[in-house]
């Protein structure tokens, strides 16, 4: 049996200990960025690692592993592995070459006002997807738990996230990283070194022998994988929030903190879809997978623990994208009136808390929704609107303001071909649609120049 009353005990343990940094903020910017300043390779590493490590993470885990046998678990780590090393890749690439305090600066630098005020709303809408799809997962991973006190169990992450990021702060989410990171790693490793030796290692071996892979053709594996990646990265790099925890990271430990914070994400998925995978050998091949291996094992420890990484896991991503809203809000109020007054800190309050109220509100009209299906939506539109979002940071040449606009309309297209066929590579289409409808942008504009010079 789930004592709910531990993770809501530990939370109101932890804002406590963060009280200091609670609503006490002389100006915005201390509220947006903290007393501390840059963090070092500790502290940035576990505040990375408390976005990355989200709920969405643990639950594709067990659906990788239980769709596609062992083969999808280690298919799945190295999906997030490889999606972590684009997102580096492309940072260390614009850093290179756009030296910006933010990427608010470097968008308003990039593009016209009205194109910069769509990315705000593009990147907002993006951080209201990802909360909510925290919650779906959440839901997933807990499973008929969940569904015996949904209503508590949301109202206690809405409380908690409001009082923690909307509070709280960036020194608030920074000062909770670290105690968060150490209980996720502990109880991670712990509940899969138990597991597996609750058998002894050579039963346990004889009984994973026997797990079918699941195979599947090469063109099938290229496209799970590829649309994996494309779903993984354009969420990485559309993500406010993980935008601002890498710009807050010292300049000169920056690529060593996220060289460290890919790994350690690695092994996380790698140990979620391990515990999976032996609870296969077991029959057990349902979403509430590792709930039912720890049930089966007695394991009243375990399972707690189980339940306490959830939700940690999805509590920290969940506040992080919370705070990132607020802070969005604000940008978006300074393009019109500049904001620099302790009164909007006031507003920004009110606003989380409204936010909070609508992201919950949803969800509970999308609780019987399943966690693919919400993930198929929301990777339909991170894939559509990528393509142009990386445009506008990277380009050389005078904005134009139709690129920004341009990934509309694979949007609106790859949501009518999932509604209409629901294939599950319609992400690769819209990424594909993107380009295509970008190439064809530039080679009018170069015919367009050509014309007026000749």
């Amino acid at each position: 049996m789930i004592n709910w009353y531990i993770p809501l005990y530990l939370g109101v343990i932890l804002i406590l200990f963060l009280f200091p940094h609670i609503g006490s903020f002389p100006n915005l910017q201390v509220y947006s960025e903290g007393r501390s300043g840059f963090g070092g390779l500790s502290t940035g590493t576990n505040l990375l690692l408390s976005r990355l490590i989200s709920g969405d993470l643990l639950a594709f885990a067990i659906i990788y592993a239980l769709l596609f046998g062992v083969m999808g678990g280690l298919a799945f780590a190295f999906t997030v592995l490889a999606s972590l090393l684009i997102y580096v890749l492309i940072v260390y690439k614009l850093r290179k070459k756009k030296a910006c305090q933010s990427i608010h600066d470097l968008l308003r630098e990039q593009s016209d006002p009205y194109s910069y005020k769509y990315h705000l709303l593009v990147l907002c809408a993006i951080n209201l997807g990802n909360m909510l799809l925290q919650l779906v997962a959440l839901n997933y991973l807990l499973g008929p738990y969940f569904l015996q006190a949904s209503y508590q169990i949301i109202f206690f992450i809405v409380v908690f996230s409001f009082i923690y990021s909307g509070l709280g702060g960036f020194e608030a989410l920074n000062k909770g990283a670290k105690p968060q990171m150490i209980i996720v790693f502990f109880t991670t490793a712990l509940i899969t070194v138990s597991v597996f030796l609750e058998k002894g290692l050579s039963t346990t071996y004889q009984d994973l022998v026997i797990i079918p892979l699941n195979p599947i053709s090469f063109s099938e594996w290229t496209i799970i994988l590829l649309t994996g990646i494309i779903i993984l990265t354009s969420q990485y790099l559309l993500d406010h929030s993980l935008w601002h925890c890498v710009y807050r990271l010292k300049p000169q430990r920056q690529y060593s903190i996220l060289l460290i914070a890919i790994f350690c994400v690695f092994a996380i998925s790698m140990g979620y879809s391990s515990i999976t995978i032996y609870g296969m050998s077991q029959t057990i091949l349902t979403g509430n997978n590792i709930l039912q291996v720890l049930e089966r094992n007695k394991s009243i420890i375990l399972l707690n623990l189980y339940i306490l990484t959830v939700f940690i896991a999805v509590s920290s991503s969940y506040a992080l994208n919370l705070f990132s809203t607020v802070l969005l809000y604000f940008k978006f109020r300074e393009t019109d009136h500049p904001v620099k007054e302790t009164s909007p800190i006031k507003q920004g309050y009110i606003f989380s808390f409204l936010i909070n109220l609508l992201v919950a509100a949803f969800f509970l009209l999308l609780l019987h929704n399943s966690l693919i299906e919400v993930i198929s939506v929301l990777g339909i539109v991170y894939a559509s609107l990528i393509v142009p979002y990386l445009i506008t940071l990277f380009r050389t040449s005078p904005p134009l303001r139709f690129v920004a606009y341009s990934g509309v309309i694979p949007l609106i297209c790859g949501v009518f071909i999932y509604l209409r066929f629901g294939y599950f590579y319609t992400p690769i289409l819209c990424l594909g649609l993107s380009v295509v409808l970008q190439v064809i942008i530039s080679l009018l504009r170069k015919m367009q120049e050509i014309i007026k010079t000749g």
